[in-house]
């Protein structure tokens, strides 16, 4: 068995609302089992019980955006980064230096 303590904190786009969870995660089971949700994701290089983590309080986050009609949390704690992202993104970072950064919503 391994406990694991955490704490999260995520902010809105725009920053209207603050969310802050902290608690405390149990492993259970094969010690290869646990080992392996210890293990860093190779795509996010965060460890796989995080995402875990994270798609519980996500519950608890949602529902109370739902409440206070504020905006929700991010549906991925850490986006995966494919070639199509990370091309995106280096496209973004060119338009922000040269002056003429353009955005959209979704």
């Amino acid at each position: 068995m391994i406990v694991i303590d955490f704490g999260l904190l995520l902010t809105t786009k725009p920053g209207f609302v603050r969310f802050e969870i902290e608690g405390t995660a149990t492993l259970k089971g094969k010690e290869d089992e646990m080992d392996k949700m210890l293990e860093p994701d190779p795509n996010t290089k965060a460890p796989l019980i995080l995402n875990k983590i994270y798609q519980r309080a996500f519950i608890a986050m949602y529902t109370l955006s739902a409440i206070l009609g504020a905006p929700p949390p991010p549906h991925e704690l850490i986006p995966t980064i494919t070639k199509e992202n990370a091309q995106e993104a280096t496209t973004e970072e060119t338009r922000s230096i040269e002056g003429t950064k353009l955005t959209s919503s979704s």
